[in-house]
Formats: structure tokens, C-alpha cells, sequence
């Protein structure tokens, strides 16, 4: 009852946090319409006064400033979203996200490789004093919860779900060279 609680307010929260993003998306939309409505009126007549273009280049600049608080806070929600999301990937699942791979790929404690591009995970995140075969027994529960019918050729241990590389080897696993788990 208590991830189920834990959960629905994390969905909430980032429901919450979406909601004020896409306010923030729209209210940042109009302000750079209303920011090309000056400029193009500007240089449509030329500012041929002096004064008019002096009032008219400080309202520019008044928005463009506006607009950069607006993608600060744009950037502040989506930030808060996500860590909201990671603290309940956390709790619930019982997977610690850690920093994702040069190719963009989540990637979760406990992985050697990408799953996505194989490069080598080097970030120790989890206990450096843990004896390792502790650890091993922690990763192989947390796949058997990702795990797909395939198994890495290599390794012989089962492959999260779209996985081009094995998070434990690091060998190419192309979905037509891997045969299927006795589970299939």
C-alpha cells in the first residue's frame, strides 16, 4: 500500500510539473510572437523616428530578457520532473538511476555497459566496499525484472528489453543472432 501511495503521488507530482512546463511553453510562445510582431513591424517601416525606435529597442530587450527567465524556469520544472521520476524509479522499482551515457541511454546502478551504444560504464556508483558477489546477485535480481526472452550469446545472461549491446558484457546482441530463453 505504501509504493502504491508513494507512487501516486510521484505521477501526480510530475503531472503537476508537466502541466506548468507547458504553461510556461505557451506564455513563452506568445511573448516571442508578440517579440517578431515588433521586430518585423520595426523593419517593415524603417524607423524613420528617432525616439520611436529608442522606446521600441528597450521593449525588445525587455523581452528577450523575459523570455530567458522563461526558459530558466522551463529548465527548473523539466529538472524537478525528472528527479521526481528518478526518486520513484528508485523507491518503487528499487533502481538507482546514475548519470546516462554519452549517447543520451538511462542508465541504472549496477549496469557494466550501455544497452544502447555498449560503451563501458566506469561510474562505480553503489558501495565501493560491497564484496562483489553481492553485487552481481543485486544486478541479476534487477534484470530478471527488466529481462526480454533473449540472452546475450556471450555472457549466457538475459538482456533488458531493446538492448543492442549487453549491459553485462558489452557484446553486440542483434535480435536475429540471439537465440531465446527457455522461458520462450
Amino acid at each position: 500500500m505504501e509504493d502504491f501511495r508513494k507512487l501516486t503521488n510521484g505521477v501526480l507530482g510530475i503531472q503537476i510539473l508537466k502541466e506548468q512546463t507547458e504553461d510556461l511553453n505557451s506564455y513563452k510562445k506568445n511573448t516571442l510572437e508578440e517579440l517578431g510582431t515588433i521586430v518585423y513591424t520595426n523593419i517593415s517601416q524603417g524607423l524613420s523616428d528617432i525616439s520611436q525606435g529608442l522606446s521600441e529597442d528597450k521593449k525588445v530587450k525587455e523581452m528577450c530578457d523575459l523570455i530567458k527567465v522563461i526558459d530558466n524556469q522551463i529548465k527548473g520544472k523539466e529538472g524537478e520532473a525528472l528527479r521526481l521520476s528518478d526518486k520513484v524509479k528508485e523507491s518503487i522499482m528499487g533502481i538507482k538511476p546514475i548519470p546516462p551515457c554519452d549517447c543520451g541511454t538511462e542508465l541504472y546502478e549496477g549496469i557494466k555497459f550501455c544497452y544502447e551504444c555498449g560503451k563501458k560504464v566506469v561510474q562505480n556508483v553503489n558501495g565501493e566496499g560491497e564484496k562483489e558477489e553481492r553485487k552481481e546477485k543485486k544486478e541479476e535480481r534487477k534484470e530478471k525484472k527488466r529481462a526480454t526472452d533473449r540472452i546475450c550469446n556471450y555472457c549466457a545472461k538475459q538482456l533488458p528489453k531493446n538492448s543492442n549491446f549487453c549491459p553485462h558484457c558489452g557484446v553486440y546482441t542483434h535480435p536475429d543472432l540471439l537465440p531465446p530463453t527457455d522461458d520462450a
